[in-house]
């Protein structure tokens, strides 16, 4: 079905090359008139045949001018027309006929290069050409005079078929490059929509992370706060509610980061084990999990690599929080040659990883996968109900990854 599709439109396009070519076999033609009067002028004036001869002549420019609305399959009536009208001209100026076949007849052949590209198309349209000079010549000018005309018209194909050789190739360099433009366009297209999409994407990985992750903090804050006040430890709460404060403030200062450039950068000024030990700590007060932590880092990070892998910290222990109920948690974040290794461990209650990203609102974990991705890393989901969870992240920060 492509190499149908692929046809039609290359013969559109040879169709469309014969339709811009028509402006030339006019003029030609206007000259081919012109000489054929001047010829039969000079021999013997013929005024009756003269005019029907230029309605012919017109008939035959009407032809090419309207070529455009021709389709692939009119071409051989195209060719049989054109021939039919060519050789009645060639009679009715008889002493001119000789500038109508020699002048007119090579349009045939060029345009049938042009046109096709089949050699067996190509030769019979020859073939045609070549029927109607004969029989022109032999009519007009006696079969004895056959040998010289036929040579005259073997040298003018002669001269004009390397011409349109090159003419051919041109037109199909043209539309190589037409078709280049086409692709490359519809190429652009697609880079735009996928820059679009993954725009969403990271959008939506940004907001998470900074709205939902930070509400998601304030309310356990406010939970714990609650729980303080009902045993009336006043104390305890007042400090909670500084933190939550303290937390409403960042998390407002994330999303307007966000809202402007669409990047929570305010990290990336700070060492990595810095801010990931204020987070862990952060957790801790938060939810009162005692958080058992092993922070070795040597190499300096990129701002990439800094920004996901607090991203991704960040959202593992909100998911704790949230759902693991568990009653201690692990943090390891260590590196060798090539490579960093975070891992997050609960020994909560554990899900069942195959239901990951089917239920609708919860798409936390398949953002770790998203971000793991961007930093050209792997992540590794281990769970199982009422076995806890493990989150392992290994991120390449070769010498190309470092600021």
């Amino acid at each position: 079905m492509e190499k149908v599709i692929a046809n039609h439109h290359r013969g559109q396009n040879m169709l469309e090359d014969l339709f811009i070519s028509r402006h030339y076999i006019i003029i030609w033609i206007v000259f081919v008139y012109i000489a054929t009067i001047i010829l039969q002028y000079f021999e013997k004036p013929l005024p009756i045949q003269t005019v029907v001869f230029t309605l012919i002549v017109v008939g035959l420019m009407s032809l090419h001018w309207f070529s455009r609305r021709l389709k692939s399959s009119h071409m051989p009536y195209f060719f049989i027309v054109q021939g039919s009208l060519i050789f009645l001209a060639s009679l009715i100026m008889p002493m001119g006929s000789l500038a109508v076949l020699l002048g007119l007849l090579p349009i045939f052949i060029s345009q049938a290069m042009i046109i096709y590209n089949n050699v067996y198309k190509i030769i019979s349209v020859f073939l045609l050409i070549y029927l109607i000079y004969i029989v022109g010549v032999a009519m007009n000018y006696g079969a004895t005079q056959l040998p010289g005309f036929i040579a005259i018209f073997f040298l003018v194909l002669a001269s004009i078929i390397p011409l349109m050789i090159i003419i051919k190739r041109q037109f199909h360099d043209q539309h190589r490059i037409r078709n280049y433009v086409v692709q490359l366009e519809k190429a652009h297209k697609k880079v735009e929509e996928l820059t679009l999409a993954n725009e969403r994407q990271r959008m939506a990985r940004d907001l998470h992370d900074t709205l939902a992750q930070g509400l998601a903090g304030l309310i356990m804050q406010l939970e714990a706060v609650d729980a303080h006040l009902s045993k009336g430890n006043t104390l305890r709460s007042q400090q909670i509610i500084q933190q939550a404060m303290q937390r409403a403030r960042k998390t407002l200062h994330d999303a307007r980061g966000v809202i402007d450039d669409l990047r929570a950068a305010t990290e990336n000024d700070l060492a990595f084990d810095t801010i990931v030990a204020e987070e862990i700590h952060q957790f801790a007060e938060a939810t009162g999990l005692p958080v058992q932590s092993d922070i070795k880092l040597n190499q300096p990070l990129s701002s990439l690599v800094k920004e996901q892998c607090f991203y991704i910290l960040s959202e593992a222990l909100t998911n704790i929080a949230k759902h693991a109920k568990a009653t201690k948690v692990y943090v390891v974040i260590t590196e060798d040659a090539d490579s960093l290794l975070l891992e997050v461990k609960d020994n909560g209650v554990g899900f069942d990883k195959t239901s990951l990203g089917k239920q609708p609102g919860h798409y936390g974990v398949l953002g770790l996968y998203e971000r793991a991705r961007l930093m050209g890393g792997t992540l590794q989901v281990n769970s199982e109900p009422s076995d806890g969870t493990a989150i392992q992240l290994q991120v390449p920060i070769g010498k190309e990854e470092k600021e």
